[in-house]
Parts: C-alpha cells; structure tokens; sequence
C-alpha cells in the first residue's frame, strides 16, 4: 500500500509541477494553469509563513509515505525528481531557485499571454478556405457584420430576428465563399 502511494505521489506531483510549468502554451489551459500557479504560490508563501518557505503540503505527506519506506529524502522535491530522473544530485539551494525561477516565469508568461487573449477582438478577420469548388472562386478575408456574443437584444433595441439575421450574414459567408452565400441571401430560391 505504502509503495502504491509512493507511486501515485511521484505521478501526481510530478505531473502537477509539469502543468505548472507548461500550461500556459496551450490557450485552453492558461486558466487552469494560473490556478494551479496561484496554489503553489500560496502553499509556499502562505502556509510558508508558518511552516517554512517553499512549505508544499504535497511534499510533506509524500516524505511521510517514503519514510515509511525506509527512505531519506533531500529537503527539496525538486532535488528528489532531478536525481530520480537524471541521476544527477543537486544543491537544495539550487533546486529553490530553480523552482523559484520556473514559477515566476511560468506565472508571468500564463498572465501575459492570457491579458493578451483578453485584449485580442472578438472579431477578427480570418481567411476562409473551405466551401471553394475552383480556383476562380478564390476566398478573400472576411470580417463578420456583427456577431452577437454575450448581448442582449433588449438593450440593444432591436428584435431577436435581426439579432439571428445578423449572426446568419456573418456565419454562412465563413462557412462557403462569398458569391455563393451572397447568392442564397439576395435570392433563397436559387438552391430548390
């Protein structure tokens, strides 16, 4: 049981380190990575107040596990993963700031990239390659009419039909190219 637990602290810590560390690369992620950023850093500052800094609750039950094991571990479980996976023993200084240095970047490329996707418009023009049959029926940029995220059409003024419309003109042109689309809007029945 104890070397079960063993195991599943080492998959989970590690992993949870790696999602710390890389989150951010992936759009869908940066959230999730920022929180779990925002733990760590509070587990090591905050309950570090009390316990020590750099104090991983983590850590601790996971040296409580290898003791029961027989094993003495370094402070650090930086130090402990870099001599597991490479054979290499490093300085309890160094694997502070070492993990240190990759949770203050890590944070500061999770909160710039995600600003960056906050101030990025909603909006933007996208070049549409599906729906051609021929190359004379090249598709150009197209930048939608109005879309209607996140609006109300009462305080807007404006019936939910021209809100459907609106979102149906900006839709069908990025699904096939323009002539075509422009040609079922003017005339519907060109298609039965």
């Amino acid at each position: 049981m104890d070397q079960a637990l063993n195991v599943t602290f080492f998959i989970f810590h590690t992993t949870w380190i790696a999602f710390t560390w890389l989150g951010w690369m992936w759009r869908r992620t940066r959230r999730y990575q920022l929180t779990t950023a925002s733990i760590t850093a509070l587990s090591w500052f905050g309950l570090g107040f009390w316990y020590g800094w750099g104090y991983c609750p983590c850590t601790e039950w996971h040296w409580q596990v290898r003791s029961l094991l027989g094993f003495v571990d370094p402070p650090s479980y930086i130090q402990l993963l870099i001599r597991e996976v490479t054979g290499i023993a490093v300085g309890a200084r160094a694997a502070d700031a070492l993990a240190l240095a990759s949770l203050a970047a890590a944070t500061v490329l999770g909160v710039t990239l995600s600003v960056r996707d906050r101030r990025r418009p909603i909006n933007e023009a996208r070049t549409i390659g599906t729906g051609c049959r021929t190359q004379a029926h090249r598709c150009q940029r197209i930048t939608p009419l109005r879309t209607a995220y996140r609006t109300i059409s009462a305080a807007l003024c404006r019936s939910s039909f021209s809100m459907m419309r609106a979102r149906w003109v900006s839709t069908v042109p990025g699904l096939t190219c323009r002539r075509f689309a422009m040609s079922l809007l003017l005339c519907p029945s060109a298609m039965s």
